[in-house]
């Protein structure tokens, strides 16, 4: 089986013109002799900068085709995308609806999420303390055995409010206790030398 892979094309020369012809894309771009063509099959999503011009009917067909454009200021700052229409089951979204109504439907997806989110932190440490030296290895994997405590505690959650308070409680004691943390994850330099 071959897959394909579909490109990104990036558009940066000021005043160039696309258009759709066909099944192609059209390039046209000022004080440049002739035309380049592009196959609209092989373009994934278009990204355009500062003052290129669009057809409609290429806006048209990229949105039919749920082909995004993503349109940036000359310098690099987004300003706006289109996306086709999102087709979705109706009845599916009528059901998560009604399931938010209902307290123990509610419980039973936060519960679910709250664990994913622990087991997830759970594996990441444990791989950590598998390639940390000694010393720190034994409160790393204490830590993880914390997130044990609190996967078990999560699936028996009386409440909501129980398994927020658990989840925030857990964090910030899980990072105050890491030794492997020792600097802050920052790219901003000190104002203040300490």
């Amino acid at each position: 089986m071959t897959t394909e892979l579909l490109n990104t094309l990036y558009v940066q020369t000021q005043g160039a013109d696309l258009r759709l012809e066909h099944d192609t894309l059209r390039v046209h771009l000022p004080d440049t002799p002739g035309r380049r063509t592009l196959p609209l099959r092989r373009i994934e999503s278009i990204v355009v900068y500062g003052h290129i011009n669009l057809s409609t009917e290429l806006i048209t067909r990229c949105a039919q085709d749920n082909r995004p454009i993503t349109w940036m200021t000359q310098g690099g700052s987004y300003l706006a995308r289109l996306d086709g229409a999102i087709h979705g089951n109706v009845l599916l979204r009528h059901a998560q609806h009604q399931l938010h109504d209902q307290p123990d439907a509610r419980l039973a997806i936060a519960r679910n999420i709250v664990a994913g989110k622990i087991r997830n932190s759970r594996w990441i440490l444990l791989r950590a303390a598998r390639d940390a030296a000694p010393a720190p290895r034994a409160h790393i994997r204490e830590a993880a055995e914390n997130l044990a405590n609190a996967l078990a505690a999560t699936g028996t959650a009386p409440s909501l409010d129980h398994i927020i308070g658990h989840r925030r409680e857990r964090r910030p004691r899980l990072l105050h206790r890491s030794p492997a943390r020792t600097a802050p994850h920052t790219r901003r330099p000190h104002l203040h030398p300490p």
